[in-house]
């Protein structure tokens, strides 16, 4: 498994993007805010040639979800979220 950090968002929210060894991947609380970060993170996608199967949010803040209509739109993910507090 490999584990990819990005900071999206004027709050500086971290991103993380896991990839196991088939190539698929999550997308953990997505924060791109501006045009510019959902193309960087398209663009990433793309040059390690990796498939979004999984769009996770650890809570529903909103820099922690201000990406996740992109992800929809360009994989047609659906949010998952996980409760980490129990």
């Amino acid at each position: 498994m490999k584990i990819y950090k990005f900071v999206f968002s004027p709050i500086d929210v971290n991103t993380y993007i896991l990839v196991d060894d088939s190539g698929d991947c999550a997308i953990i609380d997505c924060g791109c805010y501006e045009k510019q970060e959902s193309e960087e993170l398209e663009n990433f996608i793309k040059e390690k040639g990796i498939n979004p199967v999984l769009l996770l949010n650890t809570h529903c803040h909103l820099d922690h979800i201000f990406g996740n209509s992109f992800v929809l739109e360009k994989y047609g993910l659906r949010t998952f979220q996980v409760n980490l507090m129990n």
